[in-house]
């Protein structure tokens, strides 16, 4: 059974005063300063989420911007330094026998100055570029259409220079020293003549007798590879520009609905702790959202029940004492003003109404007492052997009460629980109830089995039963089922939940079982622990 009463006894509580209302007081202050930490400096989770994807899309774009650049760049000055190959081959005498063209040097036109890396000088070719044994090579067919062509001689002087277009791009001496004093067969680099970029290419000439006689450059005009490459990145710019605002509008959306939830909640918390705990967060979303959100639903459903049952605790607690209380004052002022005309035997009844509502109030608080040294942990595990309690206790009640049947099925039952005075507690709270509640001629067995690993203490009546809605209700302090209302019992409305607090500490269970009309049965499940 669950035991919706098992709240610790508090001195506000025996005061009168709300628990709920002290609780939420006191934890006003600590709201004010969870709110203001949340709208301070710290960023919201809307923000940081769109920041981080704004911020990772961005990065993203960037870096596809720039390697598509690279990648349009080494294409087109790939294809170039290609074209330019094949116009060698096919204009000049003898027919070069050239390996594979240079690598490009894409990166080289940043800056306006040569960058080289081990990848600049191209590999040693199967022949070398021979001077043609006509004399002349044919110069004007090599500088066609945007290819201008430039001769140094042995000693890094210009002998010939055409070109179709305005103006020759600047010569690079240092370039064409590096080919005449290596032993590379090509060498790439970029040159300007102010009006564009030039991808240049320059090679050695030797004769037939394999001695160098000069440098071969030449270079096409990179402008209309400029322009297309612009062309290409401004539309991929524009691409990128129109994805980031697509992005940003769904990274929106996206932040939007993962920190609507959280907003949400942290609304309900400060609501909550304001002293609204009737506010619940819907559970939607994403899965761990819904998981939060039930589990923070679940807390505060707890705490609302813990509240109300505090509350509730409070108001029986005030009513209990109340009544004998009132008995007291009456019986008090009855002595007081009455005392010289009133017999004997009415100041007797007076006296024992007094005795009987002390001793009442007496119990009272030593139950109170004892439940919440229960709930608290005051007391020390003890090793207890269930049947020697069972008997013991058959005994006490064998002259009193005849019809009570003791049934030992298991010895010994020793087992760790919470303590021996509360044990005996325990089973005497359970057998007292169900004398209370059984006819004379009706029969109460106290039984001790074992079964599944735990020992069982059963205790069953031939009594009234308990309705099957008041059954979930009767741990809970000072609850009182309709058919036992009346106080005749001499109880406190704390025996059940005394039961249960202490099984419950031991590491058992406590069950009831009844029918309307035929009894009840009442057990405690305590584990082999010993």
């Amino acid at each position: 059974m669950r035991n919706q009463g098992n709240l610790p006894l508090s001195n506000a509580g025996l005061a009168g005063s709300s628990f709920l209302e002290v609780g939420v007081l006191k934890s006003a202050p600590g709201t004010r300063r969870l709110s203001a930490g949340l709208s301070g400096p710290v960023p919201t989770t809307r923000r940081l989420l769109l920041s981080w994807v704004l911020g990772l899309l961005g990065l993203v774009l960037a870096l596809v911007l720039i390697l598509e650049s690279l990648l349009v760049r080494h294409d087109l000055e790939r294809r170039a330094l290609h074209e330019m190959n094949r116009h060698l081959i096919e204009t000049w005498e003898p027919r070069p026998h050239l390996g594979p063209p240079p690598p490009p040097v894409f990166w080289a036109d940043w800056g306006h100055r040569p960058h080289h890396f081990p990848g600049d000088v191209g590999p040693r070719g199967p022949s070398p570029l021979q001077w043609p044994s006509s004399g002349q090579p044919s110069w004007d067919r090599l500088a066609s259409g945007r290819i201008c062509v430039r001769f140094y001689d042995a000693a890094g002087r210009m002998v010939v220079g055409r070109a179709r277009v305005p103006e020759l791009p600047a010569e690079r001496p240092q370039e064409i020293a590096s080919v005449l004093n290596s032993e590379s067969h090509w060498r790439t680099y970029t040159s300007s003549n102010g009006f564009e970029s030039f991808l240049m290419w320059a090679q050695p000439v030797v004769n037939a007798a394999g001695v160098p006689v000069g440098v071969l450059e030449m270079g096409t005009g990179q402008r209309p590879a400029q322009d297309l490459a612009h062309d290409l990145l401004t539309g991929l710019a524009l691409v990128s520009v129109v994805g980031l605002l697509v992005g940003m509008t769904v990274a929106g959306r996206l932040a939007s609905r993962l920190a609507r939830p959280l907003e949400k909640m942290s609304r309900a918390m400060e609501g909550v702790s304001a002293g609204d705990l009737s506010l619940r967060v819907s559970a939607g979303g994403t899965r761990e959202q819904r998981s939060v959100a039930d589990g923070f639903n679940r807390m505060v459903a707890q705490l609302e029940r813990a509240f109300e049952a505090e509350r509730r605790f409070i108001a029986d607690a005030s009513h209990e004492l109340k009544t004998p209380l009132t008995s007291l004052t009456t019986m008090a002022d009855l002595l007081r003003e009455r005392s010289a005309d009133m017999s004997p035997e009415r100041a007797e009844r007076a006296w024992l109404v007094i005795s009987r509502e002390l001793e009442r109030m007496d119990r009272l608080v030593r139950d109170l007492l004892m439940l919440s040294r229960i709930e608290q942990g005051e007391f020390e595990p003890e090793v207890v052997d269930l049947a020697e309690v069972a008997e013991t206790l058959g005994e006490e009640y064998e002259a009193r009460h005849p019809n009570l049947v003791l049934e030992i099925a298991v010895r010994p039952a020793r087992t760790r629980v919470l303590d021996q005075h509360g044990c005996f507690r325990a089973i005497r709270n359970l057998v007292d109830n169900a004398l209370a509640h059984t006819p004379s001629f009706g029969t109460v067995w106290l039984r001790l089995m074992e079964s599944g690993g735990a020992f069982v203490v059963e205790v069953a009546d031939q009594g009234s039963g308990i309705p099957a809605e008041d059954l979930g209700q009767l741990t809970r302090r000072f609850y009182r089922s309709d058919v036992s209302r009346s106080r005749h019992s001499g109880g406190t409305g704390l025996g059940l939940s005394i039961v249960a607090a202490w099984v419950g500490r031991s590491g058992g269970r406590l069950e009831i079982d009844s029918v309307l009309g035929q009894g009840t049965v009442a057990r405690l499940v305590i584990p082999v622990t010993a």
